[in-house]
Parts: C-alpha cells; structure tokens; sequence
C-alpha cells in the first residue's frame, strides 16, 4: 500500500494504532496489539484504556528506542505511587500518547504475554492465518465492535492484532500461569469471565468468539467458566476459589504445565502491584484434591501454541463438580472420608470453525 493511499481518522482508537503500528513497522519490529485494543476488537469494553503493543523479546530495546524518539517516555510504574498507576498490568515500558500525555501506550516483550505464538509477521498476515489478522478484517463481530470504538476502514494503515479464538487461549494460559504469584486471578481473568459470559448458551449477549472455535481444553474451561459465572455471579468467583470448578480447572491446567515444564522464564512481574497470596498455591491443591508439581526451570524453547494445545488436549482433566458448604483447607484424608467424587473426563481432539481465520 502506497503513503498516498493510507488514510488517517481522527477516532481515537484507530488514529494510535495506526500511529505506533507505523513507527514499529518503519523500523522493521514485528508487532501486534494486545490486550485493551485486542478487547475492543472483539467488542468489549474494557476498564483500562491503556492500549499495548507486543513485540519479539529481541526488539524489545530497539521497540522502546524508536517509540522514545515519537512519543514522551512515561514515568517507570516502579516508581509511581499506587493512585498514579492507570493499570495493573503495565508493560516493560510505557509512553505518553497526545499533546497532553494523558493516553498512556504500553509495550511488553513476547514472552510475559504469548511465549507460545509464533513470531508475528512483518508485513500483513495471510487471510489463513491461524494466529495473526488485520484490525479491519470484516470476519470479527462489526456490529458489537462500533458500540465501543470506532472500526477500522479495509484501506487505512493496516494494524495487526491476535486472532481472537487464539488470544483467548492464550489468556487461559496466561491465567494459569499468574495463579502461582496471585491469589485471585490476574486482571485478564475478569476478560475472560466476561467472554465466557458471551459466550454460554443462555446468554443474552453476542458470542465474542464462539466455543466451537476453541480448541480443547480451552473450549471446556470457557463452558465450566460461564456454568459458575452463571450460579455464583462474577463477584462470587472470586470468593471460595478452591470450590469453583473453573478455578479448580485453572490450578490443573497449571500443573500440567508445570509438568510439561511450559511456564514462563519470567513471572509476569507487573503482577507485583496486584495483591498477594493469601494462601499458598500447594495448600489450595491440596484442599481441591489436587496432585501438586513443583516448579521446574521451563524449558529452554517453549513449545509452539498449536503443539502445547495438542499435548493438553491429549490428557484427562478431573475436576469436582461439587460445591462445598465451607472454604477451610482440609487434608486429604478428610477430603478421602468425604463424599466428594471426581470425574474423570476424556476431551476430545480437534476444532471446528464456522470462520476461515
């Protein structure tokens, strides 16, 4: 696409992606939106409007310098005082957007937020893309996507973003990986509450990404995830987490993991502005019954996204179906003389979509 036939909006949303997307692509960086922009994109408003961008770890120096050299550099999140923090997952640096720097533009490395997706493309992604897509593709949900932002035009700076049956994915993932340094899951969990939510088959919302385009065990996670949404109310999860199945789901996708030795090298270090555990990760499997693993140095290359999700698929997940009247840790022997079964549940292979992504 030629400089003369890029058009530039004045919205908002669109006109910083655009304009960050175009510095990063100009210095040759591979990058994509994440998090916020990725939440408009698929028509969800988020509480945060701190959009950011991710690149390979490798760019990660040159990213910052050359956004340095457009944008004001922010003041480091180690050094601000809590009201002065506008999210609570900031990236490994932060920029000031506008005349008056309000609009804050964050950049993480891929490893603290998608260690398993493939490198991103330079130039745009092929319509088949199983991983990477256009902002101004008219496969995502335009009519729920207008009511939060305004929607790229198909001839405007192409800005590249997660495919969404991927991200969210990821998300569980990267949930998983958080409950090792949170008590409460990290703020991404509320995401997925809310798209699991859309996505139930009671719901009165828009499927944001419909089940059928998760792979297993993902698609599982988001069902149980909406089944307790559903009974305990949003707010209610985050109360007698060891007696949520979704939350006991989440603990047993982290230890296979932990097993498999795919965890993160570094732990999300933002997550330090988030509040701590309460109870230790080894007693909550404990009081759910739950084989507990270790944490072992991960491997040095972690497993590519569509590999990692075929070795989960592969295994049988357990989880209580029952809701206990109490929240005190219990030993295992008690937990033995109770009448607390757990099933064992066989999860298919494969996943079918009703979109080409």
């Amino acid at each position: 696409m030629s400089t003369a036939e890029i058009k530039y909006p004045l919205e908002g949303n669109t006109r910083i992606e655009i304009e960050v997307s175009k510095v990063l692509d100009e210095a040759k960086i591979p990058n994509f939106i994440w998090g916020q922009g990725v939440h408009l994109m698929m028509g969800i408003k988020d509480k945060w409007d701190t959009p950011g961008w991710v690149v390979r770890d490798k760019d990660i120096q040159l990213a910052a310098h050359v956004l340095s050299c457009t944008f004001h550099t922010g003041k480091p999140y180690s050094a601000r005082k809590p009201e002065e923090r506008k999210t609570p997952t900031p990236g490994e640096y932060c920029f000031e957007y506008g005349v008056f720097g309000v609009q804050e533009i964050h950049l993480h490395k891929k490893s603290s937020r998608c260690p398993s997706f493939p490198d991103p493309p330079l130039d745009n992604p092929g319509k088949n893309d199983q991983y990477y897509m256009l902002t101004s593709d008219r496969r995502l949900p335009v009519s729920r996507i207008v009511q939060v932002r305004d929607m790229p035009e198909e001839n405007y700076y192409p800005v590249k973003m997660p495919v969404p049956a991927r991200y969210v994915e990821n998300l569980v993932l990267f949930c998983a990986w958080n409950l090792a340094v949170v008590d409460v899951p990290d703020p991404y969990y509320d995401t997925l509450v809310y798209l699991a939510r859309g996505m139930g088959l009671d719901s009165t919302n828009y499927s944001y990404v419909e089940p059928k385009e998760l792979q297993p065990p993902f698609d599982r996670f988001m069902k149980i995830l909406d089944l307790d949404a559903s009974r305990h109310g949003e707010e209610g999860l985050k109360r007698d987490l060891c007696h949520r199945r979704s939350y006991r789901f989440l603990c047993e996708i982290l230890m296979a993991l932990r097993k498999m030795r795919q965890v993160q090298r570094d732990m999300d270090e933002s997550l330090r502005y988030w509040p701590p555990m309460e109870r230790g990760l080894e007693a909550k499997c404990e009081a759910m019954e739950l084989e507990y693993e270790d944490l072992q140095d991960p491997d040095e290359t972690p497993m590519l996204h569509h590999d990692l999700v075929a070795a989960l698929a592969s295994r049988k997940w357990r989880y209580s179906p029952v809701e206990c009247a109490s929240t005190t840790i219990v030993s295992r022997a008690v937990l033995r003389s109770s009448k607390v079964h757990l099933n064992t549940i066989p999860v298919p292979v494969g996943v079918g979509s009703s979109r080409a992504w």
